[in-house]
């Protein structure tokens, strides 16, 4: 390829693709993913539904058949000795879809302890493996340890992840498509109420923007030379400098990061996972993070959970296909998950309180798929576990979030312990 003859533009989409072929080679004998897509269905499952079946349970309540035509019908489904779910090919058959597609390729995680009820603090411990908030969640150090070269390392379309340290090597894209304003000359949002003028007032042109950067660095310089002295105020401006610089990137690959996402509007599922694997494919990023929009915190009226599950395989399933499609689905982790579970009882509502004990999915590249671990009690606790073959053990260790985080970044082939020091990783879904 003749460089000489490429605009800015397609100059910047060549270094993405060739950084994508550039990385360190693993070996051979590893299936390691080089992409990551995290999928929340945001507001806690009830995991009685598929993912972990109490059908007839004398204690725990799950969905009951209503027959209201012959389909209507709740059943288990074994895919295998290790493998079931609960189905019901009226009310969601997408979820049986879902299994007989990718239950081959798909690790199911029971009895995952949380340690906490309320929804942020759940969502931050299964997505960074810890309980504070200024920790990066796994996807963005994915990104950041493979990712530099890329426009972005990691790109958030739910509004849901934590950088952290790391925000400078992450974007995102905004709860109503907020990015798209900035990347978009021709854009304008609408005026706040109570205004008249839309925003922004005035666009800068190229040389304002030019000076406005040279104005940052040399800025940035300066603060080095006050109060560097090489630790963390160092690392802050070098933080700000990555920014400016991604910034631009950024600004060069507009189009392709927003797609056809309308600003003001929150994207739909079927938008997000679309656009992930577009992204991915095309080397932009090394990990998204999607959201299902749906209302998934049934504290009332818990039959609702029948349509979300139907909604939320299905447009999973159609993604997976499309990895599939475009030869990515081997070297992608799809991590699948809702923060938290639902009780086991019903409450006076018809619907389920949060419970800190859940289920999540691993499917695609480096999972050890057709496999269930873990499990609940009779109780819906998580049991103990052994944490290299993940069966459950009446003596063994609870599979917690941390764990869970410290396996998947292994299986990304982060450290561990630069993360997560002392934490003990489940390996027993992981194939490398």
């Amino acid at each position: 390829m003749n460089l000489s003859h490429l605009n800015r533009r397609q100059f910047l989409l060549a270094s993405a693709a060739a950084a994508t072929l550039s990385r360190p080679v693993r070996a051979a004998t590893t299936t390691r993913p080089d992409h990551v897509i995290v999928a929340i269905a945001r507001g806690g499952w009830d995991t009685t539904f598929s993912l972990d079946p109490k059908l007839g349970h004398k204690v725990i309540e799950g969905p009951v058949s209503r027959h209201e035509t012959k389909d209507d019908v709740e059943y288990l489904l074994e895919l295998n000795q290790n493998q079931v779910v609960q189905c019901n090919d009226y009310r969601r058959p997408a979820v049986r879809t879902f299994f007989e597609n990718w239950g081959s390729r798909t690790a199911v995680l029971n009895g995952q302890f949380v340690g906490s009820i309320t929804h942020d603090p759940c969502r931050l411990r299964i997505l960074t493996g810890t309980a504070d908030f200024s920790s990066p969640d796994f996807a963005t150090v994915f990104g950041y340890e493979f990712g530099r070269d890329l426009p972005l390392g990691s790109i958030d379309f739910s509004a849901s992840s934590f950088p952290g340290p790391l925000a400078a090597t992450t974007g995102r894209v905004g709860h109503r498509n907020q990015l798209r304003a900035l990347l978009d000359p021709e854009l304008f949002m609408k005026p706040a109420p109570g205004a008249t003028d839309p925003l922004p007032l005035r666009r800068l042109d190229l040389s304002e923007r030019d000076l406005i950067r040279d104005f940052m660095e040399r800025r940035a310089d300066r603060f080095r030379g006050l109060v560097g002295e090489g630790g963390a105020n160092d690392r802050h401006v070098d933080d700000l400098l990555e920014s400016i610089d991604r910034r631009d990137r950024v600004l060069e690959v507009g189009p392709e990061l927003v797609g056809d996402l309308m600003i003001g509007e929150e994207p739909s599922l079927e938008q997000q996972t679309s656009l992930a694997v577009d992204l991915l494919t095309k080397g932009l990023c090394r990990s998204i993070t999607l959201k299902d929009a749906g209302n998934w915190d049934t504290h009332r009226a818990n039959d609702e959970q029948h349509v979300l599950h139907e909604h939320f395989f299905r447009t999973i399933d159609n993604m997976l296909h499309e990895l599939q499609a475009a030869g990515m689905l081997e070297r992608t982790l799809v991590f699948v998950c809702s923060e938290m579970g639902r009780t086991p009882r019903i409450n006076a509502d018809a619907g389920k309180d949060h419970w800190g004990h859940t289920t999540q999915l691993l499917v695609g590249g480096g999972v050890n798929g057709g496999h269930r671990f873990g499990g609940t009690d009779d109780y819906g606790e998580g049991q103990w576990v052994d944490f290299a073959t993940g069966e459950v053990f009446a003596k063994g260790e609870r599979m917690k979030y941390d764990n869970v985080v410290a396996g998947i970044l292994h299986m990304l082939d982060v450290d561990p312990e630069k993360w997560l020091p002392g934490v003990k990783p489940f390996l027993a879904s992981s194939l490398v």
